[in-house]
This record gives C-alpha cells, structure tokens and sequence, in this order.
C-alpha cells in the first residue's frame, strides 16, 4: 500500500462562514437519505463552492441523524490517479482487510443494516487519469451504488476543452473530422461524464455533432422549458420507444390536464422534439413518439424524474398482465 494512503483521512469540517445555500444543502440531504436514490453528483468549475456544499450536507442535522458516527466516510481522490490507486484509497477510508474485496464487503456491510454515506471528493483526478478507460471505475461505483444502504456523494470539476475533446474522439471515433464537436463540447461545460455520455450516443445512434447540439438546444429550449406540461409529455414519450396515442396519453399521463394535452404537443412540436405519425390501422388516431436521439439523451442524462419513471412502470406492470405491452403502447 502506498505510504501516502496508508493511514485514513478523517472528513473535514465545512467552512466555518457559510451562507445562501442552506436550500440546495436540504435538497441534496434529503435525496441521500431515499433508500434506493442514485449517487448525487455536483459538477462545476474549480472555487465554485462545491467541496464547502459536500461538507455542509454531511454535517447536516439530517445526515448525521440518518448516518451513525463513523459511517459518513470521506474519500479525497486527489491522489487516486489509476483505478488500484483508488480502491486502495476506499480501502483505508471504508476500512475493508486488504484481502476483502469493495463488493464482498459491501454485501457483508449490508448485513449490518447501517447507513454509510460515501463522499467521493475531486473525483475528477481518477476519472481524467484513466483516458478513456472508465469500465475499471465504474464498476466500483456500481457495486457501491447498488447497496441500498450506502449512498454517495461525488464531486468533480470539468477537464479543458483539448481534454474534452480527446474523450469525444476516443469515445467516438467517427467524430474526428466533425467541426461542430468543438460548440457541443462548449455547451455542455466540458464536464466529462457528459461528454462520454454524448459521445457514447453519437457513437451508437451514429448521430453527428450538430445533430447532438440541436437536441442539448431544444431540450433545454426556453420554449419547452417553460412548460411544465411539454416537459411531462417529454418525459413520457421518452419512456416510450413505440409512442402512444392521443387517446392512450390519460393512462400514460394521469396527472397531465387534458385540456393541456393540445398545448404541450403544440411546444414539443414547435421545439422539433415531438413527431405526429397518422396510421391507418389506428382509425387515423396520430401515434405520438419523440425522435429516437432525443429518447435516448432524455434517458441517460437523468432528466426523467424517478417518480415518473416508477408511474410509468407500475401502469405497465398493472396493464400487463391483460395487455401486451406492444399494444397497449399504441
């Protein structure tokens, strides 16, 4: 083990000055403490506050209440610059046995039924370190995140644009003579996790880069963005790859007005998000389904609320048992 890792880092206290953000503090507190929440990552430029907010949150009245002393673990990983460099950095601060494994302790941790919050501090040194290589790293966060008992906090700050764009080529390889990659990288903060992300779509739905931006853009379009009606319907549709009718929308939408339903179409059309197929064999009843990119950025960028996508899956659980699912989407 490395000498420089080889004893554990006790977390921080937060600032001793710190004002104006108590909310988001809140915010984040209360999504750790949802059993099964996705890790809560805050991404930003360097100075920005986001270490003094991760502290704050682990300090707060609600998380210590929630996580017992000594399972509110701080791991920095400036110094995690390989993936071995990292677990041995997770070893120390979770006090696994040299010979244990992250996944063999967790499961053996999970016995115990206490709540640990992991806070992964500059996370942006492993993850930049590695090229493109994250599969190694991934996986640990994974067999972190699906214990129900452990959640995780991570920071990271975004690499520079030359950075950026060496993840977008290695990512996607068909994108090295496209002029555009440059404003995507630019619109989307050069955070790295996004770039991968976008990359990654580009990469499968063999989409350019303007194509790329066009859906980031009208996504995140002060048309759509200040319906709060087209925003469900996009969130909906999104879940569903076949679309849905008109007709079909008040299963998939209950908490969706009708008399909103037109003005929402109205948006997500106006925004190039949303498509109208009339087919015959459906009584001239247009299907609706939003274009396949958009599907795809809506669903791997965590833009679909959970809540949204747990209604969506307990209306298909209770129709499927008389319905087959291809049908009842149409």
């Amino acid at each position: 083990m490395s000498p420089e890792i080889a004893s554990s880092q006790q977390m921080p206290l937060k600032p001793e000055i710190f004002h104006g953000r108590e909310s988001l503090v809140g915010e984040i507190a209360e999504l750790l403490m949802v059993k099964k929440t996705s890790p809560v990552a805050m991404f930003g430029a360097g100075g920005m506050g986001k270490t003094s907010v991760a502290l704050a949150v682990a300090q707060s009245p609600l998380i210590q209440a929630h996580f017992p002393r000594g399972k509110r673990v701080w791991v920095p990983c400036i110094g995690a610059s390989s993936t071995a460099l990292l677990l041995e950095i997770l070893y120390v601060q979770l006090q696994i046995p040299g010979d244990d494994t992250t996944r063999q302790h967790s499961k053996r941790s999970s016995r115990t039924q206490d709540h640990h919050l992991v806070l992964l501090e500059i996370f942006e040194t492993t993850w930049n370190s590695l090229g493109t290589v994250h599969k190694e790293v991934e996986d640990i966060l994974r067999q972190l995140a699906e214990q129900s008992h452990v959640a995780i906090l991570l920071t990271m700050r975004p690499t520079d644009e030359e950075a950026s764009l060496r993840i977008f080529h290695d990512v996607n390889p068909y994108s090295k003579d496209d002029p555009v990659v440059r404003r995507l990288l630019r619109v989307l903060g050069c955070m790295p996790f996004t770039v991968a992300l976008m990359a990654s779509l580009g990469n499968e739905g063999q989409a350019t880069a303007a194509e790329l931006l066009e859906a980031c853009l009208s996504v995140d379009s002060h048309l759509v963005q200040q319906n709060c009606n087209a925003i469900l319907l996009l969130g909906i549709l999104s879940l569903l790859p076949e679309g849905t009718t008109k007709e079909n929308l008040r299963w998939w939408a209950p908490t969706l007005n009708t008399s909103m339903i037109p003005s929402a179409i109205a948006t997500l059309s106006r925004a190039a998000l949303l498509i109208e197929d009339k087919r015959q064999h459906h009584f001239d009843s247009s299907v609706l389904f939003v274009v396949p990119l958009v599907q795809s950025f809506m669903q791997h960028s965590g833009r679909i609320p959970d809540d949204l996508q747990r209604q969506m899956l307990s209306i298909w659980f209770v129709s499927n048992g008389t319905t087959q699912l291809s049908e009842y989407w149409l």
